[in-house]
């Protein structure tokens, strides 16, 4: 059940955002391979930390990172 609810999204991305773009095939095959070691870099430190944030950043880093986001308008909707 992990497989599909880590793959569909994963899938998602590569074929309806990867795919049309206007590259060859080859360049295509390397941005799906790096679009996979990324998402795989997301799941596991979400499994060994909780969190799909990097876990080399503790948590008080994340939240002065997040008050100075917020702070800097960008965080605005």
């Amino acid at each position: 059940m992990r497989l599909v609810v880590f793959g569909l999204p994963l899938l998602i991305v590569i074929l309806n955002w990867l795919w049309p773009l206007p590259l060859p095939l080859g360049l295509k095959g390397v941005a799906a391979a790096l679009v996979v070691v990324a998402a795989l870099y997301h799941y596991w430190s979400r499994l060994s930390s909780g969190s799909i944030f990097a876990p080399e950043f503790g948590s008080s880093a994340l939240f002065v990172m997040g008050i100075l986001y917020c702070a800097s308008g960008t965080g605005k909707s």
